[in-house]
């Protein structure tokens, strides 16, 4: 379905930065600026290569996102100002290497969950950076292959674990619990609410959705997308799909019926290239991690409901 923007000021960006393309197809920066915002569209560059997942801290706004080819963390406040990064190429602990998907937990000493996807392990973080744990997998499991990861109800740990095909709940400790999801083919990223865990299946190509207590309630989307790899639930339980085949987010009501469509693929500001990652702050923003362009684009909720369709 194709989506009609109706944002003039979008569109007129949109166009200068099209224009703005060497004879290699490679984009000219946007703006010297590390940040730049357009008709209430933030682009956050801050030096950024192949940004891969982010996540936002529910208890102050922070926003933390892994910079896969910078082997860091990226952290920006509340307004998109960027406030600290941390770590560094390398096998230790608090040191990543290709770093993708990233969960946050809640409260004032918050956790960080991080897969180093290049030494295939998931690192836990104190919000500052410092090491704290690796989570204890399964005896004759890997964490080989990640895709989302959220900290749940009483701080427990679930992760998407693609190379297993499977769905693993971790204690607090890091400690392995159980798994769950026996329907759900190739998991590849998450979010959950108090109420439900919404599933993406990257080989089905379908939103999963379970109960707290992991049992499954319904499935939406089949036939709707290409390959998804991002997904957040707003406050009204519209739940909203980052398609890095279609470059384009999809916004699905719980019966399945499509509520938006958005985006398209290209360089300027509201189109995306292969983006991975997606979140959602507290007012009703989608942070995108727009990975093969380098940088993370913010768009209001509203704006990107309105101009689809």
């Amino acid at each position: 379905m194709e989506k009609k923007n109706v944002n003039p000021e979008v569109s007129k960006q949109r166009k200068k930065s099209k224009e703005r393309v060497d004879k290699h197809g490679t984009p000219a920066k946007l703006s010297v600026l590390p940040t730049l915002e357009v008709s209430g569209i933030f682009v956050l560059k801050q030096g950024f290569q192949r940004p891969w997942d982010v996540d936002v801290s529910s208890f102050d706004g922070t926003v933390y996102i892994s910079d896969n080819s910078n082997h860091q963390i990226k952290c920006f406040s509340r307004d998109f100002q960027f406030s600290n990064m941390f770590g560094s190429q390398g096998v230790g602990p608090g040191q990543f290497s290709f770093p993708q998907g990233i969960g946050i937990s809640n409260g004032p000493e918050s956790l960080i969950a991080i897969f180093d996807s290049g030494n295939s392990r998931i690192q836990v973080c104190s919000k500052t950076g410092n090491f704290c744990f690796f989570l204890q997998k399964e005896n004759g499991h890997s964490v080989e292959k990640v895709g989302g990861i959220v900290f749940y109800l009483k701080n427990k740990i679930l992760i998407c674990n693609q190379g297993e095909k499977r769905l693993e709940e971790y204690n607090p400790n890091g400690r392995y619990n159980v798994r769950f999801g026996k329907n759900v083919l190739s998991p590849s990223t998450m979010f959950a609410t108090k109420e439900n865990i919404f599933v993406v299946d990257g080989e089905k190509k379908t939103i999963e959705i379970f109960k707290s207590n992991f049992q499954h309630e319904a499935s939406l989307g089949e036939g709707k997308l290409k390959k998804p790899t991002g997904i957040v639930v707003d406050i009204y339980g519209r739940i909203f799909v980052l398609d890095a085949v279609l470059n384009q987010i999809i916004g699905f009501h719980k019966n399945g019926d499509i509520c938006a469509v958005f985006g398209s693929k290209g360089h300027g500001i509201g189109e995306f290239n292969g983006a991975q990652g997606m979140g959602i702050t507290s007012d009703g923003r989608l942070v995108v991690c727009d990975t093969f362009n380098h940088r993370v684009q913010v768009l209001p909720l509203g704006m990107v409901v309105s101009s689809s369709f």
